[in-house]
């Protein structure tokens, strides 16, 4: 992916995120606009209503006191008073004709009429336009059963509130808007920052097949440097792999190059004894020897599959009950001619009512190659001590030599596929023993453990479930 392609997918991205924030916010907005002019136009409506009731009232006590002659009085005189907001009062007959009009009602449909049939109450409630183009709203109530009074104002004014209010509203929401939307973007680069940088660092990865690039994480916790902390583990568990994978490589290929080479060079001699006329004793001996060295490298490889099945979960395990002091026996007993020629005792001290449910022939494997070391490393006139013990539900194997002890830095290692302690590589095997022994042990979910000083000898333990209480 080119960094022009990168872009414009984190642009789009960033776009996308902005976009959907905008759309939301516009619309919150747009809500919360609706609701403040519904809610502002309520009490306006509430509050005009307020006053002509009051002035409604006002002009019904002074009907009750003098009568018709009164309201008109009174209507004049606040029609004469500029200060006071001015009403439009009606009388009406029974038959809608008016008797008395202050700031006269003619309404631009003249279908719709003033009056109002249906009156009882606080009176009945009525918006009329006006010929002039005026809205007012008129409160009707009545005055005795054959008339009729109607109080109303004028709407402008509420409306201009409302007009003016819903102006510099959206003006605000258009600031907020922008304002947010800037805001928006620049967050959204921020957060997508690190996305860009994970882009680049797996383009770098493509691109060179280095894996040595981590990305940064800001320590802020979030799952953004969750992410990136997770991405650095996974490269990390990657380099590791891969530099194991070359080392294997390395080690294999030195591993099996002795052996093939003296095969070819056996072969070569085997056709060239044929072609001198040489004996059938002399190419037997050379058939023996390829077959020696053939069988080494299908020890090398076949140790290879089984660690890495055993590492993948695919181990075929045959599992059944198992004497783990009786397996013990049969490996000692294996390496006992080893160990007399090396001049070494092997010592046993087993329990035989230890039971474990285990593939017999694959940990017997595992085992042998523990013995194998231990013996070998031992040296002349030295001891191996082999315990089987309970040991808290678990089926416990402990072997001990007398051996030079492993270096501290390379107890972390020596689990590792084809790992040498020795730099030199003089040491006889193939250094698949110990990562092949822990592949085994985990596949029946046990545990192998090591510890050792320098010069004193090493100590492994194997745990495995004992067969009661085996999951």
């Amino acid at each position: 992916m080119s960094s022009a392609s990168r872009s414009r997918l984190a642009g789009g991205l960033g776009f996308r995120l902005t976009a959907g924030y905008g759309v939301l916010l516009t619309a919150s907005l747009l809500c919360l606009h609706l609701l403040a002019s519904w809610q502002l136009g309520r009490v306006l409506e509430s509050r005009d209503r307020d006053a002509i009731r009051d002035e409604m009232a006002e002009l019904l006590r002074e009907y009750e006191d003098d009568g018709l002659r009164a309201i008109v009085e009174e209507s004049d005189e606040s029609a004469g008073n500029v200060s006071e907001r001015p009403y439009f009062v009606q009388i009406l007959n029974g038959d809608g004709a008016v008797l008395y009009s202050r700031l006269p009602l003619t309404p631009a449909n003249p279908a719709q009429g003033l009056g109002n049939s249906e009156v009882d109450g606080d009176g009945g409630w009525s918006v009329v336009t006006l010929r002039e183009g005026m809205e007012v709203e008129l409160l009707t109530r009545r005055l005795s059963p054959d008339r009729l009074i109607q109080v109303g104002a004028s709407t402008d004014e509420r409306r201009a509130v409302q007009a003016s209010f819903s102006r510099s509203l959206t003006i605000v929401s258009f600031v907020v808007l922008v304002a947010a939307l800037l805001l928006g973007v620049l967050a959204t680069r921020r957060l997508l920052a690190p996305l860009r940088e994970l882009a680049g660092v797996t383009k770098d990865i493509a691109a060179t097949a280095e894996v040595g690039r981590r990305l940064a994480v800001r320590g802020g916790g979030d799952e953004l440097d969750v992410l990136a902390g997770q991405f650095n583990t996974m490269l990390d568990r990657i380099e590791t792999l891969l530099n194991g994978m070359r080392g294997t490589v390395d080690n294999v290929a030195h591993d099996l190059r002795t052996p093939l080479t003296r095969i070819r060079g056996r072969a070569e001699l085997a056709l060239n004894a044929i072609a001198d006329g040489g004996s059938r004793d002399q190419a037997d001996e050379v058939l023996a020897e390829t077959i020696e060295d053939s069988d080494q490298i299908l020890s090398i490889l076949n140790a290879i599959m089984d660690e890495a099945e055993a590492d993948a979960g695919t181990l075929v395990l045959t599992i059944e009950r198992v004497s783990l002091g009786d397996l013990a026996s049969e490996v000692a007993e294996l390496y006992e001619y080893v160990a007399e020629e090396k001049g070494v005792r092997i010592d046993l001290r087993l329990s035989s009512d230890v039971f474990i449910n285990a593939d017999r022939s694959r940990l017997r494997q595992a085992l042998a190659n523990l013995v194998d070391n231990a013996v070998k490393y031992s040296g002349e006139e030295g001891s191996v001590v082999i315990e089987v013990f309970e040991d808290g539900g678990f089926g416990t194997f402990r072997i001990r030599d007398s051996g030079p002890g492993i270096a501290s830095h390379d107890l972390p290692r020596i689990w590792d596929r084809l790992y040498r302690g020795d730099p030199s590589r003089s040491t006889r095997g193939l250094g698949l023993g110990l990562s092949l022994v822990k592949a085994i042990v985990t596949a029946h979910e046990g545990t192998v453990e090591v510890s050792s000083l320098e010069g004193a000898g090493a100590v492994f333990v194997v745990r495995l479930r004992l067969a009661s209480i085996a999951k």
